[in-house]
């Protein structure tokens, strides 16, 4: 007789020599592209590439450290280069790249919020932009200021305009501005006259947003009286 076991074997699980980092990291970004950066567990990634847990720990020392393998393996593919032959317009062209870059890419701008990790592949576009910015006539702090500004300015656009999955609708949010007393807040009212909250968040419009930030930042950059905070070296 032959037992059930024998009938139906259960599918064999990898040996960790079998496997690569490489691969491992792959499952990973794939998971959090698909279910969400909440979803990555060693567990899952495990499950992904038929596993035992054990044999991942093997190639990465926890979720941590996958994150920034992760990270890595994304900026690694960011785009870098700029064709502008003005340094301002080298760093629109690069932040619009990065913008455009992280759409498809949501769980990064997300993570990098928790302000402790950092992927060394990730400074390759940070020093062109500073660059092109001491290009400008900018000293070193004052091109780091404004590519800090630049960048903060960006991440908000993707977290404020490209939300998670929103769920049932309305949401919360939208019930909020739906039921707004608008003899108590009149201003914003004109904003809804134009806006309708269950269209979702308004539309993303970065290359229009880093267009007047860069026109700011020039402006400054070229007043010889600067408001306090923003003189040379105060950065």
């Amino acid at each position: 007789m032959v037992r059930s076991d024998q009938q139906n074997p259960s599918p064999s699980r990898r040996r960790r020599n079998s496997m690569s980092r490489a691969e491992i990291v792959r499952a990973a970004i794939d998971l959090v592209e698909s279910e969400g950066l909440a979803t990555l567990t060693m567990r899952r990634v495990s499950e992904r590439i038929g596993s035992s847990t054990m044999a991942v720990y093997g190639h990465v020392a926890d979720r941590d450290a996958l994150l920034v393998e992760m990270l890595e393996q994304v900026y690694g593919t960011m785009p870098l280069d700029a064709t502008a032959a003005d340094p301002y317009g080298r760093v629109e062209e690069r932040m619009i790249a990065a913008h455009d870059f992280f759409t498809d890419h949501l769980w990064v701008p997300r993570l990098m919020t928790r302000g402790d990790l950092l992927a060394t592949s990730s400074l390759g576009f940070a020093d062109r932009c500073i660059g092109d910015f001491i290009d400008a006539g900018m000293a070193p702090a004052e091109a780091l200021f404004s590519f800090g500004e630049c960048w903060h300015l960006m991440l908000g656009e993707l977290l404020d305009r490209h939300p998670d999955d929103l769920g049932p609708r309305p949401t919360q949010r939208e019930r909020v501005l739906l039921d707004m007393n608008t003899d108590a807040y009149p201003h914003y009212a004109h904003v809804l006259g134009n806006l309708d909250p269950l269209d979702g968040p308004p539309a993303d419009r970065f290359p229009e947003a880093i267009a007047i930030m860069l026109a700011g930042i020039n402006a400054i950059a070229t007043t010889t009286v600067r408001p306090p905070g923003l003189e040379p070296g105060t950065h």
